[in-house]
């Protein structure tokens, strides 16, 4: 993604774009012109920033989902009290 200007947090929100259809995300999200972050190969989809105003407009080409790049966490879970024996069926 050589000569793609790197946009700020600020001037807009960071968002993952997926394409399951002709359209890549990172043509879609440039199209819109929007900044592109990271492109994630494994999901055909590319991290980007983008103007809020433009996220249905983006949302709305064929194929494409916008998701808002937000940050998880995971809560402690219960320890495990053993082995989990599965039954199958003969």
């Amino acid at each position: 993604m050589a000569g793609v200007p790197q946009a700020s947090a600020s001037t807009g929100e960071t968002v993952i774009v997926t394409a399951t259809g002709l359209l890549s995300p990172a043509a879609a999200v440039l199209g819109v012109g929007g900044a592109l972050l990271t492109q994630f190969h494994l999901i055909n989809g590319v991290e980007a920033v983008i103007s809020p105003a433009l996220e249905p407009v983006l949302a709305a080409l064929p194929g494409i989902t916008v998701t808002p790049d937000v940050s998880v966490s995971v809560q402690d879970t219960p320890e495990s009290t053993g082995p989990i024996h599965l039954l199958t069926h003969s």
